[in-house]
């Protein structure tokens, strides 16, 4: 005879809902824009679609429309987010003279870019998405001040600056096994980089 009681009945009906799943107009904007920026920083815009950052929200894609719009808003949304994350930091580093951004920043820094070089791999026009650019007018400022130069060489310096790490976030496998290099070297890439940048801006 067993020992473990009688069988559980079958629930009938509906199953549960899952009370962890994202309710409400602020909390479905927030897990969208999360799910989203994750998804597009790994896949690009193109490959994903409003249904997959519904799912990985946990919320229904329908929600997703409602709450925070399609695809291109959901771009526009999440680029925002990530300069939001940034900019007073950016203000800080400026005022202290410093080359880094603080963890939170650096990470949101690092994915913005991964984001903005898919658009511009997949032939997506970027000023579809972003009218303003914060970050790269930051560098620019810092580099007029700091370096004593005109408008348009600070320009010029900060879009090769940005180009750099444009390349190094979307690239940065192929660059590493074209040069010979190993994962190990990845650290010393970045500082490397970081200093060819300081010496192009003059910083």
């Amino acid at each position: 005879m067993s020992e473990t009681g009688p069988p559980t009945p079958a629930v009938r009906g509906r199953p549960p809902k899952n009370t962890a799943a994202p309710r409400g107009r602020e909390q479905v904007f927030a897990a969208a824009i999360d799910a989203a920026t994750t998804l597009f920083a790994q896949r690009g815009i193109a490959a994903v679609s409003v249904r997959e950052v519904a799912a990985r929200a946990g919320v229904n894609a329908a929600l997703v429309h409602r709450y925070v719009g399609g695809k291109q808003m959901l771009v526009k949304l999440v680029l925002i987010s990530l300069t939001d994350t940034m900019r007073g930091d950016l203000d800080a580093v400026a005022a202290t003279r410093s080359r880094f951004l603080p963890p939170l920043s650096a990470r949101a820094l690092a994915t913005y870019e991964r984001i903005v070089a898919h658009i511009v791999i997949e032939g997506l026009d970027i000023r579809e998405f972003q009218s303003d650019f914060p970050v790269i007018r930051r560098v620019i400022e810092e580099i007029r001040e700091r370096a004593g130069v005109d408008s348009r060489t600070a320009r010029c310096r900060a879009a090769q600056i940005f180009a750099l790490d444009l390349a190094v976030r979307l690239f940065e496998p192929v660059l590493r096994d074209a040069a010979g290099l190993s994962p190990e070297d990845t650290d010393d890439l970045h500082w490397r980089m970081r200093q060819l940048q300081a010496e192009i801006g003059g910083l």
